[in-house]
């Protein structure tokens, strides 16, 4: 089991050391993956370097997966510009937010992972994912919000 965490589009928001320092308090076991755009991999990794078992690695490595090329070419999301939020939403905030899920599906296809959780950047984890399997669907994919 491991847990991926992604940010799409522009520097990672400072508020993410915490989401990512929280989820470690709570499951410190669990291998944590954390993409985001080459430029902003090495500044939040000074921001976390204290959290063991923490991989960053740079989105750009599956920009070319031929699912995520067809999506880029086919998506008119961009012509939605950014919602008007308090904490402000980079620019393509709903191509980048889409977009991010086609990463997510070719890193998964690319290390052959089973057993993914995919959290937001934002959400704080208060509890051992170990703890919870039991009680999920046992369907391919479980969605919660």
């Amino acid at each position: 089991m491991i847990a991926v965490f992604t940010h799409v589009g522009s520097e990672v928001p400072d508020y993410t050391k915490y989401t990512i320092k929280q989820f470690r308090h709570t499951n410190p076991d669990m291998p944590i993956y954390f993409l985001c755009n080459y430029r902003f991999c090495e500044p939040f990794r000074r921001k976390v370097r204290s959290v063991p078992d923490l991989t960053i690695l740079p989105l750009e490595i599956y920009s070319e997966n031929p699912t995520l090329q067809e999506f880029k070419r086919v998506s008119w999301f961009k012509s939605w510009g950014k919602p008007d939020t308090v904490y402000p939403s980079p620019d393509n905030f709903v191509q980048g937010t889409s977009e991010r899920l086609f990463i997510l599906n070719a890193f998964i296809k690319h290390n052959q992972f089973n057993n993914v959780w995919h959290f937001e950047n934002d959400n704080l984890v208060y509890a051992d994912l170990k703890n919870l399997t039991n009680n999920l669907s046992k369907d391919n994919v479980t969605i919660c919000h």
